[in-house]
């Protein structure tokens, strides 16, 4: 059965469904590229759609290395905006198929990433602070049932799931659906050079993995244990250690023959008075916090091995009241200055610091830039709200030239931070020109550069811009260029835009796009 030719509406709804995984869902964000698609999007998703019907070739995905805890690395994917409509609308095609396969579990014992009840929805994964705090109140209800609780979860799971298991686990749930095959040449070419793998970072691959797992679950239920899951983090209820440790076993035996191992660092059997400590998370680690304050954290988070996110604790406390910015300040003093490092209380704190516009974790953050590179993404989104003085923003400027920055992830951060600036400081200025056409630097990093470039729109960067537009090896990195040019003199942008304009499509759509602001 060869398979259909995409309908521009199908299309469409990959295309809306991709924004799931925005703002910091994904490893990585091109600065302008869908807006300029949006305003060519029904001929940009007709010419997509012949080329799959014509026998689609995926590009190779970029990897994306972004710090850990610890000064481990997460090993992120940057798809292609194409790849990512392709995959998207692929999982898309089979996810009625994948829907049914998984519902009986859903919410029980697999909680992470709840499926939509509608298989034609743009939001086809519940994904927010409810979902978290599901995951702490059923932990905390089955351990009041249970004796012990085994806490545990896999190593490098994304990156180590068998692509033909995977494919089974597909035909299992769809039968012979032609839009698998498609899907397994891309993944197959996104695991290059290991042949294992799916991309991290993006809402399809969030369902085949839970599709993945999914006869983990069946196997634990089949033999009487009780047990929920958050992605990959497995909690297991018990009624004795003994009864903890054949878990264990059971698991990691089923697991291998799925190309999987649990993380023994991260493997602990705990009784119900420490495994109450450690699923109601942060909470217990500010009883001396009284009032608004302690509820509101209370309700808002839920401690999992990954700590919540700051999208998440933005969602969570959107619409609640503030509690006093004298209280805050001093929760941030006794527990994260002058305490032990909690990370979702960190976040928590930096998100209602930021929106009081407290500036007492500026110096702090600024510091732990070098020491928590992980939190990077956090630091900058909290610095953003506070008005800096030129000594602190050298202070992160000297950091991300020195020696000391060794993630090209933590640069485009910084660069993606400034491109959101109203005034960009003259020290990220440097920075950018310094990175900008720095060809030992991803592409990630020096499209973003080059846009903080085009929006401080001074004229000697913009000649320079022009001048290097010829010397680029993509159409991304020349569009990148053409756009932020847009603020040159009309007659001299118009004369380059002329030359540039028929290079090639996303170029041409750069330009029309900077011609129409």
């Amino acid at each position: 059965m060869s398979m259909p030719k995409p309908t521009i509406d199908n299309l469409k709804v990959a295309w809306k469904r991709i924004d799931f995984d925005r703002p910091d869902k994904i490893f990585v964000v091109h600065p302008y590229i869908r807006q300029w698609i949006d305003n060519d999007l029904d001929n940009w998703l007709e010419v997509l759609s012949k080329s799959i019907d014509d026998g689609y070739t995926p590009n190779a995905s970029t990897p994306c290395p972004a710090p850990k805890p610890g000064f481990l690395i997460r090993p992120g994917s940057v798809l292609d905006i194409e790849d990512e409509v392709v995959f998207t609308y692929l999982v898309g095609q089979l996810f009625e198929g994948i829907h049914a396969r998984l519902i009986e579990h859903q919410g029980n014992p697999d909680i992470a990433h709840a499926l939509s009840d509608s298989h034609d929805t743009e939001a086809w994964i519940k994904s927010d602070w409810r979902v978290w705090a599901k995951w702490r109140e059923d932990s905390v209800g089955a351990i009041n049932s249970a004796a012990f609780a085994l806490t545990t979860d896999i190593v490098g799971y994304y990156d180590n799931i068998e692509l033909s298991i995977l494919a089974s686990d597909l035909r299992l749930a769809c039968g012979n659906d032609p839009h698998i095959e498609l899907l397994m040449q891309c993944l197959n070419r996104w695991s290059q050079p290991r042949g294992r793998g799916i991309p991290q970072g993006y809402a399809a691959s969030h369902i085949l993995a839970k599709l993945y797992l999914l006869s983990l679950d069946s196997y634990l239920i089949d033999n009487r244990y009780q047990h929920l899951r958050y992605v990959d983090d497995i909690r297991v209820f018990c009624s004795s250690s003994i009864d903890a440790q054949r878990a264990i076993i059971d698991i990691g035996k089923f697991l291998s023959k799925r190309g999987l191992n649990l993380q023994s660092a991260k493997t602990k059997i705990l009784n119900k008075e420490d495994a109450l400590l450690d699923f109601d998370g942060v909470s217990t680690v500010i009883e001396d916090i009284q009032g608004k304050l302690k509820e509101e954290l209370k309700a808002a988070i839920s401690s999992t091995a990954s700590a919540v996110s700051e999208f998440v604790l933005l969602q969570a406390l959107e619409n609640s009241a503030n509690p006093p910015t004298e209280l805050l300040e001093k929760a941030f003093n006794d527990h994260i200055i002058n305490g032990n490092f909690d990370k979702t209380l960190f976040h928590y704190l930096l998100t209602r610091l930021g929106k009081a516009k407290s500036p007492i974790a500026v110096n702090y953050c600024i510091d732990s830039l070098s020491i928590k590179p992980d939190e990077t993404g956090p630091i900058l989104r909290y610095l953003s709200s506070i008005e800096l003085s030129d000594d602190q923003y050298s202070n992160i400027a000297n950091y991300f030239q020195s020696d000391s920055c060794i993630y090209d992830y933590q640069k485009y951060q910084l660069m993606k931070w400034s491109c959101d600036l109203s005034n960009i400081h003259s020290s990220l200025l440097a920075i950018a020109r310094q990175w900008a056409f720095d060809g030992s630097l991803p592409e990630y990093v020096r499209s973003f550069s080059i846009a903080v470039l085009g929006n401080a729109a001074i004229d000697h960067d913009l000649e320079v811009i022009e001048a290097q537009y010829d010397m680029q090896l993509s159409d991304i990195s020349k569009a990148d260029c053409a756009f932020a040019c847009r603020s040159q003199e009309k007659s001299r942008r118009n004369t380059f835009y002329a030359k540039a304009i028929n290079d090639g499509y996303v170029i041409q759509r750069a330009i029309e796009t900077a011609k129409a602001i």
